[in-house]
């Protein structure tokens, strides 16, 4: 496998203080839940804990997946649809926001863009 592109400053969130602050709030839950934080030994099974918890994130991975894959879908249907409705041209400008659009909602997904279609 060849080496990743440097990560690409932007103004967006860092997501380390959100996963930290998701640790904190989860943590919370855990406390307000079994009146402790979570400490060793302390009579529960973690590998079994652990492997319900995998089970959990491939369920919400598989989730994950199958929404983004909607969507893309979605995205698509749309972009022919206004191909199809523009009849001389008087949607072209239109169809050429929403295939830009769809462009960047794959480059946000890390799929490559579509290819154009015929006389967009």
């Amino acid at each position: 496998m060849t080496e990743q592109p440097a990560p690409v400053p932007s103004d967006r969130p860092d997501m380390w203080l959100a996963v930290i602050e998701d640790m904190r709030a989860r943590r919370r839950v855990g406390i307000d839940r079994y009146k402790t934080p979570l400490q060793p030994f302390n009579g529960r099974d973690p590998e079994r804990d652990r492997y319900e918890e995998i089970l959990d994130w491939l369920v919400y991975t598989r989730q994950a997946m199958t929404e983004r894959r909607m969507l893309l879908d979605l995205i698509e249907d749309a972009r022919l649809l206004l191909a199809e409705l523009r009849p001389g041209g008087s949607r072209f400008p239109l169809a050429v926001r929403v295939t830009r659009w769809q462009d960047q909602c794959r480059n946000l997904l890390g799929e490559a863009p579509s290819p154009s279609l015929p006389g967009i």
